[in-house]
């Protein structure tokens, strides 16, 4: 009987727990206001203005073929080297332009 009752404590307190940082982690998220989160309904304007660079070269539909291969392989390097000339936690990488929603 003993173990049952210590079991029914453990479960309780996990589910507080559990509550408590679940309750924690949507006060925080609504307080910050955290621009890069562009789900939140108030960014609904902001979310018609990103402009997303559209490679017209690389189709989604058509041949595989060596060239094709090629083309992926020097883009996939162009985004590589620009990805990794950038400092994560630098304030430019979350700029509005780099964004895409300075307008």
């Amino acid at each position: 009987m003993k173990k049952n009752n210590n079991f029914s404590i453990f479960i309780g307190v996990v589910l507080l727990i559990t509550f408590g940082l679940a309750s924690w982690g949507m006060i925080m998220y609504r307080e910050m206001n955290n621009m890069t989160d562009l789900s939140s309904p108030k960014y609904q304007k902001v979310r018609k203005k990103i402009h997303h660079k559209k490679d017209k070269k690389i189709k989604s539909t058509g041949k595989i073929n060596q060239k094709f291969i090629n083309l992926v392989n020097k883009k996939y390097k162009e985004y590589q080297t620009e990805i990794s000339t950038k400092d994560a936690f630098d304030e430019e990488s979350i700029s509005d332009t780099t964004l895409g929603i300075d307008g």
